[in-house]
C-alpha cells in the first residue's frame, strides 16, 4: 500500500487511516463502466480513467474474500458503499477505510435482521395459536352436529318402526297390536289392553297356565288372571256386566250404537291342572255344560262377543266362551244372553257382524227371536 493513492470519491479521507487497500478501476469495458456510473456522482474527477482508484471502504464485506495473509477483491464487484448519498447504496455512515467498523456494522446489520425476523415469527406464532383455537372451536361444534344428528337419525329410525308397528296394529296384526300394548302400558299402574291382545292371552293361558304365567314376572306385561275372568260369560257374570257398566259411563247416548262381533279361533286342546287355583283348564266353559253331558269335554275352540262402536271408535270385548262342535241351538242362547247383557249396561246394538253366524242359527229363527229382539230393542 503507497502512501501517495488517493481515493477518488469526494471527501474521503482514507489515505490518512489504515487498513484499507486501493484498488483501479478494471480494464473489462462493461465492468469499468459500471464502476464510473457508481462513482461519478461522487467523485469530482471529471474523466476517471484506469489509472483512478477507489479504497476499500466504498465496497461491501461480502464483495472480498478474505484469507489470513490478504484480502482480495472479488470479480465482478462493483462499488456501491458513498457517504452523503440517497441512493440505495449508502446503507450506513461508517468511517471509510476502516474494515473493524464495517465489520461491527455488518454484525449489527445482520442482529437486527434476526430481531425483525423473530418478531415477525412470534407474531406468526401468535396468530396461528389464535387460528388453530378458533379451528379447535369450530371442530367442537361440528362434532356436536354430527352426535346430534346420528342421535336424530337413531331416532328417526326408531319412529319409523313406531309409525310401521301403528299402521299394522290398524290392520289388525295380533304382533304389532301386542307390542303397541306393551308400550302404552310400560309404566301404567291400571293398564288398558286392546280386545286382540285379551283373546290371545285367554287362549294362550286356556293353554298352559304356567306357561303364560312365566314370562308375566320379568319378561312381557300382560293381563292377570283377575282381569282375563272378567271375559268369561258362564263364571263372571257380575263381573262382566260390573266392567261394562263402568266402561259405558265414558260414553253418551249416540256413542252407545254400537255392532256385535261373532267370532271363534281354534285352540289347541289340552289339559291342565292349576295346584294354586285347583282348577283345570282346557275344558268347556259354556254354561250348565256339565249337567247336560255330565262329562267334562275338552275344549278346541273359543267363541267371541266383542262390541265395535259405530258413530265412535272403540273395541270392547263382551265375553269368551271356550267349546268344542258348539251347535246352532246353543250359539242361539249365547247370543241371547250377550244381547240382554248388553241391554242391561245400556248398550244400543243395531247389528250382529259375522259371515257364518246366520249359517249356524236354525232356519225358524232367522225370522223369529233376533227379528223381536230388535224390534224390542229399538223400542228402548
Amino acid at each position: 500500500m503507497s502512501s501517495n493513492r488517493k481515493c477518488c470519491v469526494s471527501n474521503c479521507k482514507s489515505r490518512d487511516l489504515q487498513d484499507f487497500s486501493f484498488h483501479y478501476i478494471p480494464v473489462d469495458t462493461n465492468l469499468a463502466l459500471q464502476w464510473k456510473e457508481a462513482i461519478a456522482p461522487f467523485s469530482d474527477v471529471e474523466d476517471l480513467s484506469e489509472y483512478s482508484t477507489i479504497c476499500s471502504s466504498h465496497f461491501k464485506h461480502e464483495d472480498f474474500i478474505v484469507s489470513s495473509k490478504k484480502r482480495t477483491l472479488r470479480a465482478g464487484a462493483i462499488p456501491s458503499r458513498f457517504l452523503n448519498s440517497n441512493t440505495e447504496f449508502t446503507e450506513s455512515t461508517e468511517f471509510p477505510g476502516s474494515c473493524i467498523f464495517n465489520n461491527v456494522f455488518d454484525c449489527a446489520t445482520q442482529t437486527l435482521r434476526t430481531s425483525a425476523q423473530i418478531e415477525s415469527l412470534e407474531y406468526t406464532n401468535r396468530c396461528l395459536k389464535q387460528k388453530l383455537k378458533q379451528l379447535q372451536l369450530r371442530y367442537d361444534k361440528l362434532k356436536e352436529t354430527v352426535e346430534r344428528e346420528k342421535q336424530e337419525k337413531s331416532l328417526c329410525k326408531e319412529w319409523e318402526q313406531l309409525k310401521q308397528i301403528k299402521n299394522d296394529a290398524k290392520n289388525l296384526n295380533p304382533k304389532a297390536i301386542l307390542i303397541l300394548d306393551q308400550i302404552q302400558n310400560y309404566n301404567k299402574k291400571k293398564p288398558k289392553w286392546s280386545e286382540t291382545t285379551i283373546r290371545y292371552c285367554i287362549a294362550w293361558r286356556f293353554c298352559s297356565p304356567r306357561g303364560y304365567e312365566f314370562p308375566r314376572n320379568d319378561f312381557l306385561k300382560l293381563p292377570c288372571k283377575t282381569t282375563l275372568r272378567k271375559y268369561f260369560g258362564s263364571e263372571n257374570k257380575h263381573l262382566i256386566k260390573e266392567r261394562l257398566t263402568s266402561e259405558i259411563k265414558n260414553l253418551n247416548i249416540s256413542e252407545r250404537v254400537c255392532s256385535l262381533i261373532v267370532d271363534d279361533m281354534a285352540v289347541k286342546e289340552s289339559i291342565r291342572y292349576s295346584k294354586a287355583e285347583d282348577r283345570i283348564f282346557g275344558l268347556e266353559t259354556l254354561p250348565k255344560v256339565n249337567t247336560i253331558t255330565k262329562k267334562p269335554v275338552i275344549a278346541n275352540q273359543l267363541l267371541c262377543f266383542i262390541i265395535h262402536g259405530i258413530s265412535t271408535k272403540y273395541v270392547t270385548p263382551a265375553s269368551y266362551y271356550f267349546h268344542k262342535k258348539l251347535s246352532s241351538t246353543e250359539l242361539h242362547k249365547l247370543a241371547l244372553e250377550v244381547l240382554k247383557l248388553l241391554a242391561e249396561c245400556q248398550f244400543m246394538v243395531v247389528r250382529i257382524v259375522e259371515e257364518t253366524f246366520w249359517k249356524w242359527l236354525p232356519s225358524n229363527l232367522h225370522s223369529t227371536s233376533f227379528q223381536c229382539w230388535f224390534k224390542t230393542f229399538f223400542q228402548f
